[in-house]
């Protein structure tokens, strides 16, 4: 006889305990259970509530227990599993390496399953939100490419069976002759195809990869039933195409949007074969940049120094990207081009970052003036210089206040005269949340003090990163705001400053009207500023 679930954890059961701490006995189960495949396998496994199996498979893939990821792949209870169900959170779980060794796990353990011929109930696997390039990315082409010639197969010896049955040669075929021959029963074909929905990485330095990508593209919307394994790409990360390359891409990926797609009985079932993110690294775009033909994008992202007609080929393209609410640009020459480039946007953007693009005081006072930023929630403008625009990012600041949430202005040249001023600005964003100010050039304690005593009385507002003087450790006005979040060795003084200020955070831990203000990087640290 088996024990209890209460021995096997190591604690005994209480009722009243249990009642306001349910979440956190989901954890131990989901703990427990998933370093241990053979619980799953075994018929323990049918006690365990469906909602449990998401936090399974979490705990799984971050102690790297594939045998227990694949057990619980295997015995998903749903036919829809989407990664963005597993709770990740912290930043140590949301770096590149660890999604990347996350959902190549996934894809590992759900084809393993397949050659093992596994019943699975799972149909449909989504890792949007979660990268997948690599070895993973190209494992899970070359199977999807395989399963179609698989497919291809199985749907001709069902028709040959088909036939047989109906001919005068039915009487002689029993079922154990079937088997010999290698017909298969019609029943036993899967009703439609295994499905992932990924988010594409590949490097153009990487041939194979490409290769894969393309013949699985190629073939993954011709697949209707018998068990193949479609690959639809939702957001795609493209590193250094040449404009040839890049076009053969876009094509394959149309002809999979629009060739021999599968009907659809929602909105939300169409939209997730659609690509819906594009990101371009240091790409060679030519003389033509046609993303006319992908209408559901919501995500740009362009990244590298490009021709002088490329602001030209933007201003043709986004007028026909009608859902498009997220653009981003880095490295990329705009001055004095980003009113005509917001114009051209079809609805207003709730994500706008210009990194690098040479911005002049001309191009924020656009922006200020443009309907399509005003609702910005995200608004990044990183190493421009922004010293000689103090007045029109004000303005800007106040046209998106109703809505900003994330504010980045790291590198852009602002100093002592600048950062006083802008403490109220950003206190009339009514939803603030972040804002980075990094890297800039602050060298004056008070300037930064008179910022910091302005944003302390934000009540949204949980996280500033800014460069502390070396000199700023009085702890007079600043007890209770100012967690230092420092890498370097910290200077003599600043231990008994950070104790100070602990201490007064745990004595107002209850006080969530008092925010945690996080200054990183102490300015002692020998920094210059690009000029450009």
């Amino acid at each position: 006889m088996q024990a209890p679930w209460s021995d096997c954890l190591g604690f005994q059961p209480c009722p009243a305990t249990l009642k306001t701490r349910v979440p956190r006995l989901i954890d131990l189960v989901a703990s427990y259970v998933s370093e241990r495949a053979s619980l799953i396998e075994s018929s323990a496994a049918t006690i365990l509530p469906n909602g449990v199996y998401p936090r399974l498979l979490s705990f799984a893939l971050k102690n790297k227990c594939y045998e227990s990821a694949k057990a619980i792949v295997s015995n998903y209870p749903d036919e829809t599993m989407a990664l963005s169900e597993m709770g990740f959170s912290s930043a140590a779980e949301c770096t590149d390496e660890f999604m990347q060794r996350m959902t190549t796990t996934v894809v590992r353990a759900f084809i393993a399953s397949l050659e093992e011929n596994c019943p699975l109930r799972l149909r449909t696997v989504d890792m949007r939100g979660y990268p997948l390039g690599g070895p993973g990315l190209s494992y899970l082409a070359v199977h999807s490419l395989l399963s179609y010639k698989e497919a291809e197969r199985r749907k001709l010896l069902s028709t040959v069976q088909t036939a047989l049955r109906s001919g005068s040669a039915a009487r002689y075929l029993d079922s154990d002759l079937m088997s010999r021959l290698g017909l298969l029963d019609p029943d036993t074909l899967p009703d439609r195809p295994f499905h992932f929905i990924i988010d594409g990485v590949i490097d153009d330095t990487d041939d194979d990869l490409f290769q894969n990508v393309c013949m699985a593209l190629k073939t993954s919307h011709l697949l209707t039933s018998a068990g193949g394994l479609r690959v639809t790409i939702a957001e795609l990360q493209l590193s250094g195409f040449h404009a040839e390359k890049l076009a053969v891409m876009l094509e394959l990926l149309n002809q999979s949007r629009t060739v021999g797609a599968p009907s659809v009985t929602s909105t939300a079932a169409a939209q997730s074969q659609q690509l819906t993110g594009l990101a371009l690294h240091f790409c060679d775009v030519g003389d033509s940049l046609d993303l006319r033909r992908f209408p559901n994008l919501t995500k740009l992202e362009v990244l590298g120094e490009h021709a002088a007609n490329f602001c030209d080929l933007l201003c043709s393209t986004l007028p026909a990207l009608t859902q498009l609410d997220r653009l981003s640009l880095n490295a990329v020459n705009l001055g004095g081009r980003v009113g005509e480039l917001i114009g051209c946007c079809p609805r207003p953007l709730e994500m706008l970052t210009l990194n690098d693009c040479q911005l002049r005081p001309a191009d924020v006072t656009a922006l200020s003036d443009s309907d399509r930023a005003g609702q910005l929630r995200w608004l990044e403008l990183r190493r421009n210089r922004l010293d000689a625009a103090f007045t029109q990012l004000g303005r800007l600041l106040t046209t998106t206040a109703a809505s900003l949430q994330i504010v980045v202005l790291r590198e852009t040249l602002l100093g002592d005269e600048e950062f006083p001023h802008l403490g109220p600005h950003l206190l009339r964003c009514a939803d603030l949340r972040r804002v980075d100010l990094t890297r800039n050039r602050l060298n004056d304690p008070l300037a930064a003090m008179a910022l910091l005593e302005v944003l302390a009385g934000h009540p949204t507002l949980t996280e500033v990163l800014l460069d502390l003087p070396h000199n700023c450790f009085s702890s007079t006005d600043a007890e209770g705001v100012i967690r230092l979040l420092a890498d370097e060795e910290l200077p003599r003084g600043l231990d008994n400053f950070q104790k100070s200020v602990d201490a007064t955070l745990a004595s107002r831990k209850g006080d969530r009207s008092v925010p945690v203000i996080a200054v990183v990087r102490p300015a002692f640290i020998d920094y210059t500023p690009v000029v450009q």
